[in-house]
């Protein structure tokens, strides 16, 4: 019985402290980093083969930004666009698309800027609220957010 009671601690103190191999500083944050690098967040930013997380994120940051510089700006951002019919948008529907982008532009500048410290709700949380603070009411909570992207 100690000898199972000995390999049950020795396997819950191996998941508590990280290999040797890791820096101290970095294993508060094994979690957050790992989460950032994982397939399923490397799926969601579109991770080209070589390419980094950051890399991705400023290249999406850069194209939601452009939405706003000219009313057909919001091209950049739709897929397909070859087979779209401008005419068949309207006004209202491009201007929820500027806002859409204004939203997930400012998550994923927050998921930049806090990589090590945020995850994915965190960053899509506070836009919601800095937002707000601006009188932006489109996305009442994060989960909106979340959805669009």
């Amino acid at each position: 019985m100690s000898s199972m009671a000995s390999e049950g601690r020795d396997a819950a103190s191996s998941l508590l402290n990280p290999p040797p191999s890791l820096p101290p500083s970095l294993s508060p944050y094994l979690p957050i980093v790992m989460y950032w690098q994982s397939p399923k967040r490397k799926k969601l930013f579109n991770l080209k083969q070589g390419k980094t997380v950051l890399e991705a994120l400023n290249n999406q940051i850069k194209k939601l930004q452009s939405t706003s510089k000219s009313s057909s700006a919001y091209l950049n951002v739709i897929q397909n666009v070859e087979e779209l019919n401008e005419e068949d948008i309207t006004w209202y529907q491009k201007w929820r698309i500027q806002k859409k982008a204004q939203y997930l532009g400012l998550a994923l500048n927050l998921a930049k800027e806090n990589m090590n410290n945020w995850m994915r709700m965190k960053c899509c949380e506070t836009a919601v609220k800095q937002l707000k603070q601006q009188g932006c009411t489109h996305a009442k909570n994060e989960h909106t957010i979340m959805k669009w992207y």
